[in-house]
């Protein structure tokens, strides 16, 4: 059985709970005692280590030998460190025994998880590939009928439709088996959204009508969630604990639903002569949605079951509230950003648990929503005159805001760090320089400034290293430090930046004559290598934080495309089939 056929094996395992730890007493009398020892979670490819002397009572305190007696690894001093290469379940066995000879034995469970894996896309079929053992394994070919992954359930299983000629085929790559869900009898069965547990809610009917039903996986159970003739179900979103909202409705006209799991009918939260759509679930359970108000203008609702409907806003004055309000996001505790107006906008947060708004930017000017960091900052723009914006940041705890960048310049937002720290641009008529502003202190710095160049972010890395592109004679690709606050030029005219690659650096194309390369600059040594050249062009697809580094290329004769493998200077060829293949999604190993 491969490691991605034994995928379920392991879901079954995490989901009733395995906790490994069968105490054997010494034939030698008392002795070390060992405590109930958890399950272990370990990646593919990556030592595990476990501390077991924390799990050991040694009285009088005497010097203990340890010895693994079934399953990989070794243990030095009390630590245990093993590796484990397959997918699954696999039960240590280890011994500890005192300077008397009396000794105890225990076992502990290693859950390994896949460190490494992808969804691939094979002409019209799928396959997942493993990189840290460098395989791929094939899910289902789709011939004539193209399958398109959608999601991943907690429990490793996947989700994918199958575009048929009738219509929408919804099916679960379980394990070795391929579940089909819904009636597969020419209807569109298409999936919308699942529980924690792994329950999927999937709308399936024809173009006239549309049920919602929710599929359980452990019972191979279907349930209705709502339907009625004429009728079409959407957009399910599942509120903890056991609550899902959705739109029911026709002729584009949905109102606001909700069905309580394992209950009887559906009921409805919202009705009106207007459509209704579904914004955010918030942690309270509460959903947020938009509708139209009494003045035909769009407005926000809030509904939580058993305590009612809201205006989200309405504690503004009557000539706010009569203004057009666009939802924006959410922070992680649950607040509400919107915008109220259309030509100039204000923005403003609202709490469900208050019903109250605090204004983030209500000036006469015209205030837009930028982006919310990673500690729930606010980043908006201010337009004090035409082709003059300035940047803030707001932050609801302290009920304030805080200049970022304010001149007689442009000043355009770039890209936030993890820190909350701010990547911004000043444009001006000569160039376009970067600047970065560092919340703690309220103080900004240049971070690229060259006389009559443009300066552009191109991704800000998961180690916050800024990559960026400048125009101009001295133009290339760089890189900003935010740790040592240098830039460096990694790449010259016709470089681009192609995606973020391991050990904290990138990859990036080299382009000449119409045919493009791969590199790859590395953040430890800070060096480029060469990943791929060729006189075909290269295509980046993706890295995994092991090293490995995935690239498709097209090799004559052939004209669809192939995927290769660079793994430490190494080149290997992973495919060599009549479909072109490409990575669609990294779903484990990533940045």
């Amino acid at each position: 059985m491969s490691n991605i056929t034994r995928l379920v094996i392991l879901a079954v395992a995490l989901t009733i709970g395995i906790v490994g730890c069968s105490k054997l007493p010494g034939t030698s009398g008392p002795g070390p005692a060992i405590a109930e020892i958890p399950m272990q979670e370990a990646a593919t490819g990556v030592e595990l280590q476990v501390p077991l002397s924390d799990f050991v009572n040694n009285p009088g305190d005497q010097t203990l030998s340890w010895e693994v007696l079934n399953g990989p690894g070794q243990i030095e001093n009390g630590r245990y460190a093993g590796t484990f290469n397959d997918i699954g379940t696999t039960d240590v066995t280890f011994r500890v025994t005192n300077g008397d000879g009396r000794f105890a034995d225990a076992d502990f469970t290693v859950a390994a998880l896949y460190g490494f894996m992808g969804i691939i896309k094979n002409g019209h079929g799928i396959e997942l590939l493993d990189a840290g053992e460098g395989t791929l394994e094939t899910v289902q070919i789709g011939g004539n009928m193209p399958l398109e992954f959608r999601e991943m359930l907690p429990n490793g299983s996947l989700i994918y439709e199958r575009m048929s000629g009738s219509g929408v085929d919804l099916f679960v790559y379980d394990h070795d088996q391929i579940r089909q869900v819904g009636q597969g009898t020419g209807l569109n069965t298409v999936y919308d959204s699942h529980t924690p547990d792994g329950k999927i809610f999937f709308e399936e009917g024809n173009p006239g009508e549309t049920g919602l039903y929710m599929w359980d996986p452990e019972t191979d159970n279907t349930s209705l969630v709502a339907f009625r003739n004429g009728m079409h179900t959407r957009n399910a979103f599942f509120a903890p604990p056991n609550i899902v909202y959705f739109e029911y409705g026709n002729n584009g006209q949905a109102d606001l639903n909700y069905w309580e799991i394992g209950t009887g009918n559906s009921v409805s939260a919202f009705s009106s002569d207007y459509p209704e759509e579904i914004k955010a679930v918030l942690p309270d359970g509460g959903v947020v949605f938009s509708t139209t108000g009494v003045s035909g203008q769009p407005e926000l609702r809030y509904f939580r079951v058993n305590h009612g409907v809201y205006t989200v806003g309405g504690d503004l004055p009557p000539s706010v509230q009569g203004q057009q309000a666009t939802f924006l996001t959410t922070s992680s505790q649950g607040l509400v950003y919107f915008e109220t107006g259309t030509a100039s906008r204000d923005v403003w947060a609202w709490t469900a648990s208050g019903l109250t708004s605090t204004p983030v930017g209500s000036s006469s000017a015209d205030e837009r929503f930028l982006a919310i960091t990673k500690d729930d900052l606010v980043i908006y723009s201010v337009e004090t005159s035409p082709g003059n914006r300035d940047i803030k940041l707001f932050n609801y705890a302290a009920g304030s805001s805080t200049d970022v960048a304010v001149s007689s310049e442009d000043e355009v937002f770039e890209a936030a760090l993890s820190d909350s720290d701010i990547i911004f641009a000043i444009e001006t008529a000569t160039g376009r320089s970067l600047h970065r502003f560092d919340v703690a202190s309220s103080s900004a710095e240049i971070i690229d400034d060259s006389a009559a160049e443009s300066c552009t972010v191109d991704a800000v890395l998961s180690n916050d290293r800024v990559v960026y592109t400048r125009t101009g004679l001295a133009g290339g690709l760089l890189t900003w430090n935010p740790t040592t606050r240098v830039s460096q030029i990694v790449g010259g005219p016709g470089t681009t930046y192609a995606g973020e690659g391991p050990d904290g650096g990138f990859l990036m194309n080299v382009v000449a004559f119409n045919q493009t390369d791969l590199a790859f600059w590395n953040g430890v040594s800070g060096q480029v290598i060469s990943i791929a050249q060729t006189p075909q062009s290269e295509h980046f697809e993706g890295a995994f934080s092991n090293g490995v580094i995935i690239y498709s290329m097209a090799v004559p004769p052939k004209t669809t495309t192939d995927l290769f493998e660079w793994r430490a200077g190494q080149t290997t060829r992973m495919t060599d089939g009549a479909a072109s293949h490409s990575i669609v999604r990294i779903l484990r190993g990533d940045f």
